[in-house]
């Protein structure tokens, strides 16, 4: 479960450019807000709703929620610091240091780790 909420926030886990959320134009920074579409824990598609927002200044915040087939709703409220270098994301929640790659397609990113993939759309 919190190898989940861990992924989910990594979602885990959301963003535009530094200059605005243009949904028009690619952009390979996570710096901005993000809207968790959905989590795929080996192959169990969740419905994602909320948001992820990554600063700048290297905090990041996840509010919403996952939902599993046949499953309760998992709520999601983490914050911790993250990095960004090329296509790698490395975020630290308390302790935790979880590292995640990244796949950027127009206004998504998909971040994968293991057997869990986290899809991410830019706020618009």
């Amino acid at each position: 479960m919190l190898h989940r909420l861990m992924l989910a926030a990594g979602v885990l886990a959301v963003l535009s450019a530094a200059g605005g959320c243009d949904s028009t134009k690619p952009s390979t920074s996570l710096v901005g807000t993000w809207d968790l579409v959905s989590v795929s824990d080996s192959g169990t598609v969740g419905a994602g709703t909320g948001t992820i927002v990554f600063d700048a200044g290297g905090t990041f915040s996840v509010v919403g929620t996952v939902t599993y087939p046949g499953e309760p709703t998992d709520s999601l409220v983490v914050s911790g610091t993250w990095s960004q270098s090329g296509n790698t994301l490395t975020w630290t929640i308390g302790t935790r240091v979880s590292t995640f790659q990244l796949a950027f397609s127009g206004p998504e990113v998909t971040i994968t780790t293991g057997f869990t993939v986290t899809r991410l759309r830019r706020h618009t």
